[in-house]
């Protein structure tokens, strides 16, 4: 998933979320229901949740991305190394093991 469409899927459902967390409160509040009002700050812990594993998220995902950058340096400079190494070695003359035949 691209990081855009990610940013905004979180986004709706933070949104979807502190929506219902206000309607319940609302409900709560105007039918006199201590229970609506719980599950409404259910709801608000909820969309708190979703921004902090998000972010996580994305803290995650960036320090795979400079591994995988780190990754491909060190490999780059490993095939470098093993090239500049192949071509300087001597190469084994091919009458050295000739018995004249």
């Amino acid at each position: 998933m691209k990081q855009r469409t990610g940013l905004f899927v979180t986004a709706f459902a933070v949104f979807f979320l502190l929506l219902d967390g206000m309607l319940l409160a609302w409900a709560g509040i105007a039918a006199g229901k201590l229970i609506f009002l719980l599950l409404s700050s259910l709801f608000f812990v909820g969309a708190g949740a979703v921004v902090v594993y998000f972010r996580r998220y994305m803290r995650a995902l960036a320090e795979l991305r400079e591994a995988r950058r780190r990754l491909l340096a060190e490999t780059k400079a490993m095939l470098e190394v093993a090239l500049v190494a192949g071509s300087s070695t001597v190469q084994p003359d091919s009458s050295a093991g000739d018995d004249g035949r």
